[in-house]
């Protein structure tokens, strides 16, 4: 009987990664459209979507990308989130303001 390590470490070959396409600059590209949207028209389903797609990109990162890129999309989200929510609505301070007055009608 052979009692000695049964591979052979000519015969191995090892498994070659896949190299799969990377979306995530495209990903960055529509989460900074969104972003730029939504924070120019006050869209709020706009920055949550910028959000999602900041997030989906961030999560299939790559080591060698530039850090530049998701600083600026992210500071722009934050931006967006915070004139959306908590910046003040001028249509509800003009109608706060000014009254109406309903007409009366005479019999």
């Amino acid at each position: 009987m052979y009692s000695g390590d049964p591979k052979r470490p000519k015969n191995i070959i090892f498994y070659p990664q896949p190299q799969m396409e990377e979306n995530t600059d495209l990903m960055q590209f529509v989460s900074m459209i969104f972003g730029i949207v939504s924070f120019i028209a006050k869209i709020k389903w706009g920055i949550w979507l910028s959000l999602i797609f900041f997030l989906s990109s961030y999560v299939n990162l790559r080591n060698n990308v530039e850090q530049k890129n998701l600083i600026m999309n992210f500071s722009l989200i934050l931006m967006g989130f915070f004139m959306i929510y908590l910046s003040p609505n001028p249509r509800n301070q003009q109608q706060q303001q000014i009254p109406q007055q309903i007409p009366q009608q005479k019999h």
